[in-house]
């Protein structure tokens, strides 16, 4: 506890700390303020989000999760939300500043978490890559639940990776219960507790029983509301839904290629085969497999679309339906995961990366129950894994990182401009 008030303090007057801030205020804040409500997720902020906190606001504290879900995700974040309208009024302006302070809130605890492992500088090159995106913009301008489960999950993540203490277990288990409240999605996150768990009873550590119980909590919340709502999401939506879907781990893979370079460039070291690297290179081998088993091609019908890397495989060729941006990123993307999986084991600890691996493998099988592969569901927990693992690199590494991670900023922020601005303010 001393040492996490003592991260904080710190951290209230570092000037980076300051300037991950402003910067994420300065491209979070005008688009806000705007009265347009036809552009980026403002429609859905309209049609969905807003009319769900006006309904709860009626019978607040009540909650009714069959009725009261008018979006198909739990409407936890919408009860949070009816609360706080009963101060602030529920006009769009008033609740968006909300959500961006909620954003925010996660981007210092996770810049608080860095500041253990790295220093500040490199906290910040670390973290300017998601504060500057302009999905993690988007979800905090307008009101919708991403950012809210993001945070609550990265917290929950957090305290899985770096104790096995039962007040830890506790703490996860609460804020991963609240994450899976806001988008259900999230149960996810029993996995890598549960993993926590398993590791703790091979130490023969008391606390195995108390990550049980977290693992546990967090599965019962995921089956109640399987429960009354009679499926994966809320019954209003539910005819929108189609089966099981492998080709979000395609895509993840993809992402992880696509933004990984920039935290962990690759070299030709890791192209040498070694005899320990087989099971590894079976991993690469399962990756390729991924990314050609299912049709990749850009189809909005199918719901393989949103997104710029979607933009760039609508443009090169896709023989028999699947994307060559895919059969070439996806193997990357397993090599990258090996690799930021092996620099945790080697600087932190065999436990911690074990966990961080749960977790990853975790958040994307459940993908496979949504056919909709929209950027926007994964861009933001990749780059929180990415900065996880690159934050275990040694400082010598992250020093000459900071380059590329300049570069990843830069074109971030020419995204975050080019839609989230360009389409509020000029289109």
């Amino acid at each position: 506890m001393k040492q996490r008030l003592a991260r904080w303090t710190r951290l209230a007057w570092l000037p980076q700390a300051w300037a991950i801030a402003g910067l994420f205020l300065l491209l979070a804040v005008p688009p806000a303020l705007s009265p347009r409500t036809d552009v980026n997720y403002a429609w859905d902020e309209k049609e969905f989000h807003l009319p769900s906190v006006r309904r709860i606001a009626e019978h607040w504290p009540l909650l009714d999760f069959r009725d009261n879900a008018l979006t198909p995700m739990a409407p936890g974040y919408h009860w949070f939300l009816a609360g706080v309208s009963k101060i602030t009024g529920s006009s769009p302006r008033a609740l968006r500043l909300v959500n961006i302070l909620v954003s925010l809130t996660g981007l210092m605890v996770l810049f608080a978490w860095l500041l253990g492992r790295v220093g500040a500088v490199d906290a910040a090159f670390l973290i300017a890559p998601l504060a500057t995106s302009n999905i993690f913009i988007k979800s905090s301008s307008w009101v919708v639940t991403d950012n809210a489960a993001l945070v609550l999950a990265v917290i929950a993540l957090l305290y899985a990776l770096d104790s096995r203490r039962p007040g830890s277990a506790i703490a996860a288990a609460v804020y991963g219960a609240l994450a899976t409240l806001t988008r259900q999605l999230y149960a996810w996150l029993a996995i890598p507790m549960l993993c926590r768990a398993l590791l703790s009873a091979r130490g023969r550590d008391k606390a195995a029983l108390a990550w049980t119980a977290a693992s546990c909590a967090i599965v019962i919340v995921a089956a109640s509301l399987y429960l009354m709502w009679g499926g994966f999401v809320a019954p209003r939506w539910q005819k929108f839904y189609s089966p099981l879907s492998i080709v979000p781990l395609g895509y993840i893979l993809s992402l992880i290629a696509l933004f990984g370079v920039f935290y962990f460039p690759l070299e030709a070291d890791q192209f040498r085969v070694r005899p320990s690297w087989f099971p590894g290179i079976i991993a690469v081998l399962g990756a390729e497999l991924l990314a050609v088993i299912a049709p990749t091609a850009y189809d909005k019908a199918a719901g393989r679309w949103g997104g710029h890397l979607w933009e760039v495989a609508r443009i090169l060729p896709a023989p028999f339906d699947r994307s060559i941006v895919f059969i070439a990123l996806a193997p990357i993307g397993m090599i990258l995961v090996i690799g930021f999986f092996r620099c945790i084991k080697d600087s932190r600890s065999p436990e911690q990366a074990q966990v961080w691996l749960a977790a990853l493998a975790g958040w994307s099988f459940v993908y496979v129950f949504d056919h909709q592969v929209f950027q926007r569901y994964y861009e933001p927990m990749i780059l929180v894994f990415l900065i996880i693992g690159a934050a275990s690199r040694d400082s010598r590494a992250l020093k000459e990182g900071r380059r590329r991670l300049a570069v990843l900023t830069i074109v971030q922020m020419l995204l975050t401009f080019g839609t989230a601005w360009w389409r509020t303010f000029v289109a």
